[in-house]
């Protein structure tokens, strides 16, 4: 599945990314990233942070798609309400940090380091 403006990177991410139910079961930390297909911040985020997914295999990355209306519940009960957003969740599922907007791949690292090393 291609999507237009640049969103190859953002389809790849959708297909290589972990799903929800495996991601909440394994003891690892998760990102949660909420997106959308037709965002065109969504798709501009995915150029960069697709490396950065791959890079990390200590955590799991999920992408939930918000045009999935299976997956209100938890952009609901996260409080998503604009796209892209990223939730970053300890081992344990608790939120420990969240960024919304196209972030940087330095403020995507700091999330990530936030749940992996405890106390940052």
């Amino acid at each position: 599945v291609a999507f237009a403006g640049g969103g190859d990177e953002l389809a790849a991410m959708a297909r290589d990314g972990m799903d929800l139910q495996t991601a909440f079961g394994a003891s690892k930390p998760v990102v949660l990233e909420f997106y959308s297909k037709d965002c065109a911040h969504c798709r501009e985020s995915s150029k960069r942070l697709h490396e950065v997914e791959r890079a990390h295999p200590e955590v799991s990355w999920v992408m939930v798609d918000t045009q999935d209306e299976s997956n209100r519940v938890l952009w609901e009960r996260l409080g998503v309400d604009e796209i892209p957003h990223f939730a970053f969740l300890d081992a344990g599922k608790e939120l420990r940090r969240t960024e919304v907007g196209p972030i940087s791949t330095d403020r995507a690292e700091a999330g990530i380091r936030s749940v992996v090393i405890p106390g940052m």
